[in-house]
């Protein structure tokens, strides 16, 4: 039975890809969150075992101001130094919305490497409720409700 990968530590887990046995090596390895350190070891781990590498960003793209400003800095040095060959080393990068892919490939990904796959929940979750129906039922119909 193939073990999984679980690494205790990043010298420790390469030196287990690296040591795999070619027949039972990993056929692909799926890093989850873009501009994250493990997400550029994945990319060491697969180049190392000669596995395929997935990235699915889960869209780290917040407005300025957001993060704090050391955060912030960091952020746009990654984007500025480091996006392009980042992006480019994956196999394919899975985005979660049309969005997205816009920016991962303003950032460098590659347009034929970038598939979208949204969320699994229906559109009409985020519909606008009728809220008034509610209101009415709990006596509140014309009032004004301030909730905290």
């Amino acid at each position: 039975m193939q073990e999984r990968f679980q690494p205790r530590g990043v010298r420790q887990g390469l030196a287990r890809l690296s040591l795999q046995d070619p027949q039972r090596g990993y056929d692909v390895l799926h890093a989850h969150a873009y501009r994250h350190p493990h997400t550029d070891l994945s990319r060491l781990a697969a180049r190392v075992t000669g596995s395929g590498c997935v990235l699915t960003a889960h869209s780290p793209f917040h407005p300025n101001g957001v993060r704090a400003s050391f955060a912030g800095a960091l952020v746009g040095v990654y984007d500025e130094l480091i996006a392009k060959v980042s992006l480019r080393s994956f196999d394919r990068i899975v985005s979660l919305t049309q969005a997205e892919a816009r920016i991962l490939e303003s950032l460098g990904g590659e347009r034929r490497k970038i598939v979208v796959i949204p969320h699994g929940v229906e559109q009409i979750h985020f519909e606008r409720a009728g809220t008034w129906r509610l209101a009415r039922r709990l006596g509140l119909d014309g009032n004004k409700v301030v909730l905290y």
